[in-house]
């Protein structure tokens, strides 16, 4: 992985190094068997119940959030396809917060083009407001691709929810300030301890309205949406 991440090496831009753009390739990179990728693997402990499984992606998840603070945020309207029906958990005006890494396109039409949305069967096509988006598409590992990316704990207003038949639902998010700020609190924690507390902590209840303000929730409560 690390060799095919090199060997796509040009000029560095957007005033990153060439190791920190190209821990923006590592993360992009899609292996063989995609359950095998950085992305997927980092995502999966991110939205895990179990806190503890993020304790090994510490250090390269503070590195990863330190890159793309360098690069400006994005307030933009951007496209995320689901191939199945979550309009259920996606009531008008509740808030939801997606705990991973979400990546995200510009181009509608690239969603199926890249096969993130198919054209029949059930599937849900998120409209994102989003200001927190960060402009990843120099240094991803697929340069051709308009993506934007989300980083961990993004907070959404529901703001519509639309059946278009045939399988689609549209559903409109506004991003709005998160209750707990993960990603100032990884870039700039020592320890893993000092962001994640341990799985003996005790929780209050957790509702998709009202977040813990200074821990990551035991229960998200956010359905487990696959990159």
């Amino acid at each position: 992985m690390i060799k095919t991440v090199e060997e796509n090496n040009g000029e560095s831009e957007d005033g990153l190094t060439m190791d920190e753009s190209n821990s923006i390739r590592l993360y992009s990179l899609e292996w063989q068997p995609r359950e095998k990728s950085v992305f997927y693997i980092l995502n999966k402990a991110l939205r895990s119940e179990n806190r503890q499984q993020l304790k090994p992606w510490f250090l390269f998840l503070r590195h990863i959030l330190t890159v793309l603070a360098h690069l400006p945020s994005t307030v933009v309207t951007v496209y995320r396809g689901i191939n199945m029906d979550l309009a259920a958990k996606y009531r008008t005006g509740t808030t939801i917060v997606w705990w991973g890494f979400s990546s995200c396109m510009k181009n509608i039409n690239q969603l199926e083009k890249k096969l993130f949305l198919n054209k029949i069967g059930k599937r849900t096509l998120f409209v994102i407001n989003c200001y927190s988006g960060k402009d990843i598409h120099r240094h991803s590992m697929y340069e051709g691709e308009s993506e934007v990316l989300l980083p961990p704990a993004c907070q959404f207003t529901v703001m519509n929810s639309v059946n278009k038949g045939k399988g689609l639902h549209v559903i409109e998010l506004n991003e709005i300030q998160p209750s707990y700020d993960f990603f100032n609190a990884i870039s700039s924690s020592a320890t893993f301890s000092s962001v994640v507390p341990s799985c003996q902590t005790k929780f209050e209840a957790i509702s998709t309205v009202s977040l813990c303000k200074k821990t990551l929730p035991a229960a998200l409560p956010n359905p487990r949406l696959e990159d």
